[in-house]
Formats: structure tokens, sequence, C-alpha cells
């Protein structure tokens, strides 16, 4: 225990430190505690170094892979549709098309009458994917701008991210005061997170995130999710 004295006249300093003992937990053997150790014997990490005088670094757990196809056509949305499911797998969960009225921010580069479409994948997938998986829906972008001549500078957007028990993370080639940079020019944000049994945005959240369809969709997706982890034993 830190306890806090006030120093003598003329000692030089405001305060001193002094530490005391720490109280003796008899029995620890119905617990292992956040610093690393159970029955007193201290615990290593994944990565092999002692942890008894900080948390332990552990694997994440897998998350489930998020992604938004955004466009005004519909073999755009296919094409996209069918890049993923080459390479990512087989989909879970789709959600309606959404219509998208939320905003003109994208009508210049998308034109008009844009919908929005999700998917969520089946195999589970590693958090740090995240980076890899932005590369890889920015290239599907670029290529289908390439290969298929649209009006629109901008025929298809896609928006990889990821859901978990308690929020959904949504990857951004922007930085912002509310991203986080993971690697490469990726960063990430927190879109919407779980509370009191509902999805609640952030101060930053888009405004179609903000949508009860959304959030259904994502409820369903969240349940999913966690049969999941049950089945696998995660």
């Amino acid at each position: 225990m830190h306890l806090y004295r006030e120093a003598e006249p003329g000692q030089g300093s405001v305060c001193e430190i002094v530490l005391g003992e720490p109280a003796q937990d008899k029995d620890r053997s119905w617990r292992e505690d956040g610093r690393g150790t159970r029955n007193g014997k201290v615990n290593t990490s994944p990565f092999g170094y002692p942890s008894n005088i900080m948390g332990i670094v552990r694997q994440p757990t897998s998350v489930l892979l998020i992604l938004a196809i955004f466009s005004r056509h519909d073999a755009a949305i296919q094409w996209a549709l069918d890049q993923a499911i080459q390479h990512w797998g087989r989909v879970a969960l789709a959600s309606e098309p959404f219509g998208f009225g939320e905003t003109d921010y994208y009508q210049s580069t998308m034109g008009d009458d844009l919908v929005k479409q999700f998917f969520a994948f089946e195999k589970l997938v590693d958090p740090a994917q995240l980076v890899e998986f932005k590369h890889q829906t920015n290239a599907w972008e670029s290529a289908y701008g390439r290969k298929r001549k649209m009006p629109e500078e901008r025929p298809v957007n896609l928006d990889p991210g990821y859901l978990t028990g308690a929020k959904l993370v949504l990857a951004s080639t922007k930085d912002h005061a509310h991203r986080i940079y993971l690697a490469k020019g990726i960063y990430a944000e927190v879109t919407l997170h779980y509370t009191r049994r509902i999805w609640e945005p952030r101060d930053w959240t888009y405004p179609d995130y903000r949508r009860a369809d959304y959030h259904e969709f994502f409820e369903h997706c969240r349940v999913y999710y966690r049969e999941r982890l049950a089945a696998l034993n995660l």
C-alpha cells in the first residue's frame, strides 16, 4: 500500500512516499489475480517473460469480419462480393440492401440512388488482419474502376471492419482525432459500441451507422459471433 505523508519542515520536499507491507492473502488458490499469479506463483506470458507485476499479454480473441459494399450498381455490388468470397470464404450473414440518403457527400463521385449492403463472413479472423483487408478492398475498388467503364469516378465503395461482442470497428485510410493508427497507412475507429443490450453510436459515428435497421443487422451478427465462439470453445 502506498501512503503519502507530508515532509517535515526543512526537508526540502513537499511529501514522501512510504511503502507499506501489502495485505496478506492466505489462500490464493481460488483465483488468478490481475498481476498474473496463481497460488502465489509467477505466471509467464505467451511471449516468455514473467508477468507478476503487469497484465498478461495474450493473443486477441478472433473477431467477425464485416464488409460494407456501397454502390448504385447491382453488378458492382455482386462483383465486389465475389472478390470477397474468393479471398475470405463463405458469407454467414447478409443484410438487405439499405437505401442511402443521410448525406450527399458521395454524390459527386458515386452518383445518386446509392445502396449499402453488409456481409458477415463465416471464418473468424485475427483483428490485426484489418490492415490487410483494407488494402485488399482498396485494390478491388481500383481494379473495378479500371475494368468497368462506369460514368462515376468511384462506382463502388468498400469498407471492411470487424465486430466483437462489445464493438464494431471500421478501417480507414484517413487519420482523425478518434482514430488509432494500425500499420501501413491504415487507421481504425470504434464506430459503434454495445451497452445495455443495444448498439450505441459515438460522437463521430457516421450518420447512416446510427440507423436502427443497421443495428438490427449487427445484433444478428453479434448473436452469430457469440455462437461461433462457443462452438469453437473460444
